[in-house]
């Protein structure tokens, strides 16, 4: 097994301070790390003195390996560098004499394996078994988790679809109510203008009083009277008499405002019942064709329109 960048939660910045501590020339961590040139350069003193010594045998300019600078001749202790190293070895030092955090078996009891890395997912120092063992659970709680909020998200876009369809089939309905509301007030209007208006039923009841009058005073003798009433219906005129008997009648309404409220009321209850069977019923919330088409209320034809149960409900009213 690969052994990973070691001891950081932070893989990539060890993994390049590393590389950092490797000298140019052996490429290995620096040993007695200095300046070389006048561009600070670094490399260990004894590849210094490598480079230096073999080209003063060959008669050749020393020369940064880096920068192609000339080499100085006594070069200086670069600290920084020195300081890091060290502290780099300490912790490689460490970590080999260093035991797994892990504890395993029924007594807890901790394993006396060597470190083989820290952990970035748990922070602790591990065994190379533990630190698969470690790595592989992760994995497998990650997936689970992944699957899980996907699930979740997709039921959350079906949800909303849903209840978008179930908030267009109301607007529908509030709309189409509204149709029959401006409807019915148009209707009203017109026949309380009409009412307004109309003089028939006024004339009608006038001279049916001047026609009894006219009986009554014919069946008593009294001419005088009967002479008002006569000249009072012959005024009126023959043709607008007949006009009268031509009226068309106005039925009175077969059904009551209340039985229009009940229907109005049914209406309700019909939308509002399935919307919330499908909302409380199951986890998921159904569309109004899946609540409203399966009744055994709606037509066979209706059922391509997921609407058409409300336009059939809807007509009552027509």
């Amino acid at each position: 097994m690969t052994r990973p960048a070691i001891m950081s939660a932070e893989s990539g910045t060890f993994k390049d301070l590393e590389e950092e501590l490797k000298c140019p020339v052996c490429l290995s961590t620096f040993v007695d790390p200095c300046f070389v040139c006048s561009r600070h350069h670094t490399l260990c003193r004894g590849c210094h003195q490598a480079i230096a010594t073999k080209c003063h045998s060959s008669g050749e300019v020393a020369r940064c390996p880096i920068c192609r600078e000339r080499l100085v001749d006594r070069p200086l202790e670069n600290p920084h560098v020195r300081g890091v190293v060290d502290s780099w070895r300490r912790r490689e030092q460490w970590l080999h004499h260093a035991k797994c955090d892990a504890r395993e078996g029924a007594g807890n009891c901790a394993c006396l394996q060597q470190v083989f890395a820290r952990c970035e997912h748990c922070d602790r120092n591990l065994c190379e078994m533990h630190y698969a063992n470690d790595q592989m659970r992760f994995k497998e709680e990650s997936s689970t988790l992944i699957r899980a909020a996907e699930s979740a998200n997709q039921s959350a876009k079906q949800r909303q679809s849903a209840l978008q369809q179930w908030s267009r089939l109301f607007a529908d309905c509030r709309d189409a109510l509204e149709h029959q509301r401006q409807r019915f007030d148009a209707l009203s209007a017109m026949a309380a203008e009409m009412a307004d208006s109309s003089r028939g039923a006024a004339l009608s009841t006038s001279a049916a009083a001047d026609a009894v009058e006219l009986r009554e005073a014919l069946d008593t003798g009294d001419l005088k009277v009967a002479s008002v009433a006569f000249n009072r219906l012959n005024r009126r005129g023959l043709h607008n008499l007949n006009s009268l008997t031509k009226t068309p009648k106005v039925s009175p309404p077969v059904k009551s405002g209340q039985e229009f409220d009940l229907k109005a009321t049914e209406l309700g209850h019909e939308m509002e019942r399935p919307f919330l069977e499908a909302v409380h019923g199951d986890s998921t919330i159904l569309t109004p064709s899946g609540v409203l088409r399966p009744t055994g209320r709606f037509s066979a034809a209706g059922r391509g329109h997921p609407e058409e149960p409300f336009r059939q409900i809807l007509r009552r009213f027509e």
